[in-house]
């Protein structure tokens, strides 16, 4: 039994060796984790993140949908003057 095994056991060992790829080295693909090294560039990547859990976020929208066929600056313009309305095309910041 002693001598079965052994010659099993010699049998699978030779048999790996003439196997191509049993003894292969390291894999040298990269996968996905090659975009989050930052080897492509050299520099770091700014990253802003906002969280608000303040309780103004718990507040619901009012309800209205948007009418893009609507033009609501005429509306407001009409109704209120167009010192109290902001315009279409205009760009406004804080």
């Amino acid at each position: 039994m002693k001598k079965l095994l052994f010659i099993g056991a010699t049998i699978l060992i030779l048999s790996s060796w003439s196997v191509p790829g049993v003894f292969a080295g390291p894999d040298q693909y990269m996968g996905d984790s090659a975009i989050y090294t930052g080897t492509s560039t050299k520099n770091k990547p700014y990253v802003l993140l906002i969280i608000d859990n303040s309780a103004a976020t718990l507040n619901t929208a009012s309800g209205q949908s948007y009418d893009h066929t609507k033009n609501y600056y005429s509306e407001c313009v009409a109704a209120n003057g167009a010192a109290s309305c902001y315009s279409t095309f205009s760009i406004y910041y804080a």
